[in-house]
């Protein structure tokens, strides 16, 4: 049975034969993908089949990767929640595909967009067959990247690449979150990141947890998912998203990505469940999310956005259940929703084409005569839901967003105390005498706590302050440089981890210098549409925003969880900053290649 796992590879085998710059037909990119996606679905249905025949639910452990004395296992847990979403990854998969190769005939872009849904399917296989929290976050990773290389399809529009870039950053700083608690639960129970030891631990061992562990667990894993299923305050986000292929909308924002965080809530739902804290956290979240995406959903323009605040809401209905404890009822409001929702974006470009040969006073003599339960509010109460819902409720998170914060002000003030050497001078003498007064502290872990927050100020300036692509590279540089150091200080015995994530990408480093000191003088502020005239070096640049960010499918994902992992045992403030910092740091490459690489040249 174990070598029936292996055809899930042929999504990713396929999505990287065809990232390779080589033309293919149209013809052999339609046979290569459908025969991709169908041979894992046959594989699904069979494991299905045979679950009602044995033990149930399964786990399987297929093989494990040793990384100086690390393990990293790749199990499979099959039950029920695999299969509704292993179900939905093949059939929608398959369907879109389908579509998309009538759709997008002789769209520029076609061979690119085939390899990124195959990458964006591997990556729900394996966030639908991860056995254990690690593997899980993998496949997690997967789809927040494919995601933003889709929203980003149309890459000569503006718009396109500045939103894919916004989503990005939510999703980066949301699955911070996931990676904290992937790394804590390997700390306060070893084994039980596994969710097959998840669904056995008893309320007397959680109960035993340090509670303000457990707290701190729970309320990572909740942030997590709100990212990725956009849930309040992140609610804001799919109608941006809806910027790429209609084909791409549909399947990520309306049938299997955004319903990760829901997924991720019901593998978890042993830990949040536990207190009453957890439960409530997620009920109000999902009734806040369905009240702003009902408001601001009725004054969209166009059908995508409508859909998109439709899918937010019926996602915080789901977060309600959840909260209840109805975990059969949201599987089953998962399934359905799922196959609605994109059913209904990929129609939505005739329904429009329809809509418009229509008489328009037919069409809106159908509105008018429509009425739901905010038509019967008072007419001043009304007005004003819909002034809130056109202005997002000041809540949409860019660099105008969440009005009520002044983020320009705070913006230059940072960027004058960060720049000016007598401010953190003082704040680094300050940090020290803080920390040396510590009882149990040492000089040495001083040290490597000021390292730590040295590299934090790196990668902050380099994402925020500078505007060549060379000197934020140069900075980066630094920032991990620090990261390694303060490691080092902690503990000496930490040099093996330390080796199992820098050397690996260490070669990627310097290629990356390379290509910003080839467009040194290139300004960051604005985009530079360079991808067609030097694609060699766009996609060189690509490789090593995949590694440098820690993407699964490279060697520095395993470096890094062994490096968190093995920190976390001695500092969970270090753990905190380098972490924050390898979040930032994946930012950066984004924006990087986003505004040399991506975009309308600036006139």
């Amino acid at each position: 049975m174990k070598a029936l796992f292996l055809f899930y590879l042929l999504p990713l085998l396929s999505s990287m034969l065809l990232a390779i710059p080589i033309k293919h037909s149209e013809k052999i990119i339609t046979r290569l993908t459908t025969l991709s996606l169908a041979i894992p679905s046959f594989v699904s249905i069979y494991l299905f089949i045979n679950s009602f025949h044995g033990s149930f639910p399964l786990e399987l452990e297929l093989a494990v990767i040793k990384v100086s004395g690390h393990n990293f296992p790749f199990t499979a847990w099959l039950d029920i929640g695999t299969f509704v979403m292993l179900g939905l990854t093949h059939i929608l998969g398959l369907l879109v595909v389908k579509y998309s190769h009538g759709y997008l005939h002789l769209e520029k872009g076609y061979q690119r967009f085939f390899s990124t849904i195959l990458f964006f399917i591997f990556g729900m296989e394996v966030l639908s067959l991860a056995g254990h929290m690690d593997l899980f976050f993998a496949g997690w990773e997967i789809v927040g990247f494919s995601s933003f290389l889709l929203i980003a399809f149309y890459r000569s529009q503006t718009r396109s690449v500045s939103n894919a870039w916004r989503i990005y950053n939510i999703y980066r700083v949301c699955d911070l979150g996931l990676l904290m608690g992937a790394v804590m639960g390997h700390i306060l129970w070893h084994e039980a990141t596994r969710f097959s030891a998840l669904q056995e631990m008893s309320g007397q061992l959680l109960s035993a947890t340090n509670q303000t562990s457990l707290t701190l667990l729970t309320f990572f894993i909740i942030f997590a998912s709100l990212g990725k299923s956009a849930q309040f305050p992140f609610h804001n986000w799919p109608s941006q998203a809806m910027e790429g292929p209609t084909p791409s909308s549909a399947i990520f924002y309306g049938a299997l990505s955004i319903h990760a965080g829901v997924f991720l809530l019901i593998r978890m739902q042993p830990l949040w469940s536990h207190g009453q804290m957890g439960t409530i956290l997620i009920g109000v979240i999902g009734l806040l999310t369905l009240f702003f995406s009902s408001v601001q959903g009725r004054i969209q323009t166009n059908i995508k956005g409508q859909i998109a605040f439709a899918s937010t809401s019926q996602i915080g209905l789901m977060f309600i259940e959840l909260s209840l404890g109805f975990t059969q009822l949201v599987l089953i409001h998962l399934f359905c929703h799922a196959l609605y929702r994109c059913f209904q974006l990929l129609v939505s470009p005739s329904v429009v084409a329809s809509s418009s040969s229509l008489n328009n006073k037919v069409v809106f003599q159908r509105i008018k005569t429509r009425k739901i339960l905010l038509d019967k509010l008072p007419t001043r109460l009304k007005n004003t839901f819909y002034v809130l819902g056109m202005t997002d409720f000041s809540m949409d998170i860019s660099w105008r967003g969440f009005s009520f914060i002044p983020w320009k002000t705070i913006y230059w003030k940072l960027r004058r105390a960060i720049s000016h050497p007598a401010i953190m001078t003082v704040l680094a003498a300050l940090s020290v005498l803080s920390l040396s007064r510590v009882e149990g502290v040492d000089g040495v872990q001083v040290f490597s706590v000021l390292f730590a927050l040295m590299s934090v100020y790196f990668a902050l300036k380099s994402i925020f302050f500078h505007h060549r692509p060379f000197s934020a590279m140069r900075d980066f540089s630094f920032s991990l440089i620090g990261c390694m150091v303060s490691v080092y200080l902690l503990n000496k015995q930490l040099l093996h981890s330390i080796e199992a994530y820098i050397l690996p990408v260490t070669p990627f480093l310097v290629l990356a210098l390379i290509i910003c000191w080839q467009f040194r003088k290139h300004d960051l502020r604005n985009f530079h549409a360079l991808g067609t005239k030097h694609a060699l070096a766009a996609n060189v640049f690509m490789i090593c925003f995949m590694v440098l960010s820690g993407m699964p499918v490279t060697t520095a994902f395993i470096g890094e969880d062994m490096l968190l992992e093995e920190l976390l045992k001695h500092s969970s403030l270090i753990t905190a900053l380098i972490a924050l910092c390898l979040m930032i740091n994946g930012l950066l490459f984004a924006k990087i290649y986003s505004r040399l690489f991506m975009g309308r040249e600036a006139l």
